[in-house]
């Protein structure tokens, strides 16, 4: 096993797990042994959020990422670049977690416009009632 490689990935692995925005976020790493390519092995990333509370309304979310299959940790790399791994995994960990966030973002917002909306309505009926 490429040590090398699998310490930077370990790296990589670990700063995505500390980097959280929301109370009650879980970050987890689910890993298996590639049975196509000998000591690579296929990482799949899941990020929850539960008890993400709007005003009373429980949000909880969760998205697992698509398989990603490494090429660097064998005794024989399936990769020319000893980097492939770690600069793939980064970039692909931004995409997951900027897709996550969105996806909490637009829960965030649906949720409040349910609790302006109504608000606004019945603001609207007072000035039409009192002209």
């Amino acid at each position: 096993m490429n040590v090398s490689a699998l310490k930077k990935l370990e790296e990589v692995i670990v700063n995505w797990n500390r980097k959280r925005i929301y109370p009650y976020e879980i970050k987890n790493v689910i890993a298996f042994k590639n049975p196509a390519a000998q000591g690579e092995y296929i990482l799949h990333f899941e990020n929850t959020v539960h008890k993400l509370s709007c005003c009373g309304q429980l949000i909880q979310t969760n998205l697992v990422s698509k398989p990603f299959l490494t090429q660097t940790l064998s005794d024989e790399s399936l990769s020319e670049n000893p980097m492939a791994d770690k600069n793939a995994l980064e970039k692909m960990l931004d995409k997951f977690d900027k897709d996550f966030y969105e996806r909490i973002e637009t829960e965030l917002n649906n949720c409040f416009e349910k609790l302006i909306m109504p608000s606004l309505l019945f603001e609207r009926n007072d000035i039409n009632e009192q002209i």
